[in-house]
């Protein structure tokens, strides 16, 4: 069975203006942490939902998370920001070197931050085929 909400830990890389995160803490999820790049955003969502000892907005790029220690979350959650690298990719049978290597970086980043048995649940405008393969450094070239 699955752990109850109230005990996980959840990362939401990417957050940009969304509502999840806030929604997930106000649904009872223990300790919701949420990172983006982008200082005016960051600024703006502390203002509009308002940081405690278990609800967080990161200033940090989630290609390596360096804000965060090994092993710290229960869940990272990506809803469509591996997309945001992706915007850059070129062909999808080929595609950029630079995006297969920020994109190798997110995931390897992911894993760091992730628990042993800890989920990386990804929300995603493409089709899984195309995307499965950066998920499971299956382009070439990478270890």
């Amino acid at each position: 069975p699955a752990p109850p909400k109230a005990s996980l830990s959840v990362l939401l890389v990417g957050c940009g203006n969304s509502t999840l995160s806030p929604s997930m803490f106000a649904d009872g999820y223990g300790s919701v942490t949420s990172v983006d790049y982008s200082s005016t955003c960051i600024e703006s969502m502390k203002k509009l939902y308002p940081e405690n000892d278990n609800f967080k907005w990161v200033l940090g790029d989630m290609t390596d998370l360096k804000e965060f220690g090994d092993e710290q979350f229960d869940v990272v959650v990506d809803k469509a920001a591996m997309d945001a690298i992706m915007v850059e990719e070129g062909d999808v049978w080929n595609p950029s070197p630079s995006v297969v290597a920020a994109a190798r970086s997110m995931c390897r980043a992911i894993s760091r931050v992730l628990k042993v048995g800890g989920v990386h649940m990804q929300v995603s405008f493409a089709q899984p085929h195309f995307r499965r393969k950066y998920l499971l450094g299956m382009h070439g070239g990478e270890d």
